[in-house]
């Protein structure tokens, strides 16, 4: 039963799985499918990375904030880059949603 194949619409046998073997199963294309989402997986990845480095660079600049109120400077400038940031991350956070629902079934 191992390794055994059915055709677009046969029912395997009891016990073996959920019913019907859809087309990308009963043809052995699930590799092909998950290939066909391979760019999309690449540039989730590439977002998830830039993602991490835009909260450490938010990290950064916060601290950088509390320091310069600390030594009363102005932080007109610093706060103004803090939102530019924080806009960025948004953007990163609406992106990998939009990919994310590109790999719902």
């Amino acid at each position: 039963m191992a390794g055994e194949r059915w055709e677009v619409g046969q029912v395997e046998p009891k016990g073996v799985g959920h019913g019907i073997f859809c087309n990308a199963i009963a043809n052995d294309s699930v590799q092909s499918i998950l290939m066909d989402k391979a760019p999309i997986y690449d540039e989730l990845r590439k977002l998830e990375n830039d993602r991490a480095e835009g909260e450490r660079r938010l990290a950064k600049q916060e601290a950088l904030i509390i320091e310069l109120k600390r030594e009363n400077r102005d932080t007109s400038k610093a706060e103004a880059e803090l939102e530019r940031m924080r806009h960025d991350q948004r953007r990163y956070d609406q992106d990998r949603q939009r990919l994310l629902s590109l790999l719902q079934p």
